[in-house]
């Protein structure tokens, strides 16, 4: 249905969205919920280079906008999109005593922020620091981290583990990629960290089966 007399539209402030075949699977963070429009790409598809904007048929219009998946004007947030990943990262982990006690504090830390803080609250938080350069040091802090994981009360899923980590190579001044993705039928979702288009310490093939939603 979705043809050359769609009008481009504008994702509400709080709406991501994948296209699954067919499907198009809906993210509303505020919430922190998900849900399918079984049959939607047939009224709605994503626009090139513009990670903002979906194409709607005129007929559905009305119906998307009171339900608030679209908008008409830009939201003030511009959204990005992630490389797809072309190789991970899978360091050894070891770490010296040291850093693995300090690894822990910092994970027991970030563990209580997931803890108390809502799925909009997380994506909103700031690296810790950003005045050092990326450097080599990425391999000894996904390393370090992995080490340390199983000496740390509930690790938790990988939502926490991805927070977590996210926060300990942002002390370095390394800054990666938080991405969500979904899959259909049966539903799941996962998120991960990459940096370009290098994946941290999770299974090429897993990610790649997987359609990004969100790029924090």
């Amino acid at each position: 249905m979705v043809d050359k007399t769609t009008d481009t539209m504008w994702l509400a402030q709080d709406v991501h969205m994948a296209w699954r075949g067919n499907d198009v699977v809906v993210l509303k963070v505020a919430s922190d919920a998900y849900s399918c429009i079984v049959g939607g790409a047939e009224i709605l598809r994503p626009v090139d280079h513009a990670p903002d904007a979906v194409a709607a048929h005129p007929d559905y219009q009305a119906e998307l906008l009171a339900t608030g998946l679209i908008a008409p004007d830009r939201p003030a947030t511009r959204r990005r999109r992630a490389p797809p990943p072309v190789r991970a990262l899978q360091p050894e982990p070891h770490a010296p005593f040291g850093s693995a006690v300090q690894t822990a504090f910092l994970i027991l830390a970030a563990g209580r922020r997931f803890e108390v803080s809502p799925l909009d609250r997380l994506i909103r938080s700031e690296p810790l620091r950003r005045d050092q350069p990326a450097s080599s040091r990425v391999a000894e802090v996904v390393a370090a981290f992995y080490s340390t994981l199983p000496w740390v009360p509930s690790p938790g899923q990988c939502l926490k583990r991805s927070f977590a980590l996210r926060r300990l190579l942002a002390r370095e001044g390394i800054v990666a990629d938080w991405v969500f993705g979904v899959r259909t039928w049966p539903f799941l979702a996962h998120c991960w960290l990459q940096i370009g288009d290098v994946l941290l310490a999770d299974d090429l093939d897993r990610v790649r089966g997987f359609s990004p939603i969100l790029t924090v």
